[in-house]
C-alpha cells in the first residue's frame, strides 16, 4: 500500500460480529433461567443457585458424538439414550441434560439437538429412583412442537426398577411427572 509494499491487512468477515454476539448470548443463557449460576461442564454435575424460595435443583450433563454405527450417551443413574445401528445418517453431536427438582419431585430431561430425527427408533431410559420417596402418578410428558406438554402414550413404566423407557423417532424434552 505504501512505498510499493503489498497490503497485508485483511478485511473483517461481515459474519464475525454477529457470530461473536450470538456466542456471547448463548453462553449467558446456559442451563436453566437467568437466576442460575452454572459450574463448569467438566464437573458433569452442577448445583444451581436459585432464589431462597425456589426448589433445590441439580443439573447433570452428558454429550458426545454418535454416528451411523450407533452408540450410547448416558448420565449414570439419571438418563440414557441408546442409538441402534442406522439411526443416524451422519455423525451428530448429542447432548443430554437432566434437571432434578427434589423439593417438587420432578425431573426434566432435555435431549438434543432438539428435533433431531432418527431412521430407527432410539431408546430413551429415564429413571426416577433419584426421587427417593416419590409415590405420585407415574406419567411421562413430552414437549410437542415447543408449544404444549403431551402425555407419552407408549412409555413403558417399570415400577419395580423405577424406570421409564420410551422409543422415539426424534428428540424432545421430557418431564416426569408433570402435574
Amino acid at each position: 500500500m505504501f512505498n510499493g509494499r503489498p497490503n497485508n491487512t485483511k478485511k473483517m468477515s461481515p459474519f464475525l460480529i454477529p457470530t461473536t454476539l450470538l456466542l456471547i448470548i448463548l453462553t449467558l443463557l446456559g442451563c436453566g433461567n437467568d437466576d442460575n449460576v452454572l459450574a463448569p461442564k467438566e464437573a458433569q454435575e452442577a448445583l444451581l443457585a436459585a432464589p431462597s424460595n425456589a426448589a433445590y435443583v441439580l443439573c447433570k450433563h452428558a454429550e458426545g458424538w454418535i454416528g451411523p454405527s450407533g452408540g450410547t450417551i448416558e448420565i449414570p443413574e439419571c438418563a440414557k439414550a441408546v442409538f441402534p445401528i442406522g439411526a443416524l445418517n451422519k455423525d451428530v453431536y448429542i447432548t443430554m441434560d437432566v434437571e432434578i427438582d427434589y423439593d417438587n419431585s420432578k425431573i426434566h430431561y432435555i435431549f438434543g439437538p432438539h428435533g433431531t430425527s432418527f431412521n430407527q427408533p432410539v431408546r430413551l431410559e429415564m429413571p426416577w429412583e433419584i426421587l427417593k420417596n416419590y409415590d405420585g402418578p407415574l406419567q411421562l410428558w413430552y414437549l410437542e412442537d415447543n408449544l404444549e406438554w403431551v402425555l407419552v402414550q407408549n412409555a413403558i413404566i417399570e415400577k419395580t426398577n423405577k424406570l421409564c423407557t420410551v422409543y422415539v423417532n426424534h428428540f424432545s424434552e421430557y418431564y416426569f411427572p408433570r402435574r
